[in-house]
């Protein structure tokens, strides 16, 4: 469980995603749950991987 106070994306490449997760031990999936409206730079980062969830709290 990895808890981030302000999680920013850079851009909406989703290279930057897949680096990010690949520096992560033993991750299969992620599930990130966004606190406010989701950033849409994170949003369109992550369509496109299968492994990568990303949902409004409620």
């Amino acid at each position: 469980l990895l808890v981030f106070e302000d999680l920013e994306v850079p851009s909406h490449k989703t290279k930057n995603i897949v680096n990010y997760v690949s520096q992560m031990e033993n991750t299969k999936k992620l599930l990130v749950v966004d606190g406010g409206p989701i950033d849409e730079k994170l949003k369109l980062a992550t369509q496109n991987l299968h492994y990568v969830n990303v949902l409004p709290s409620i």
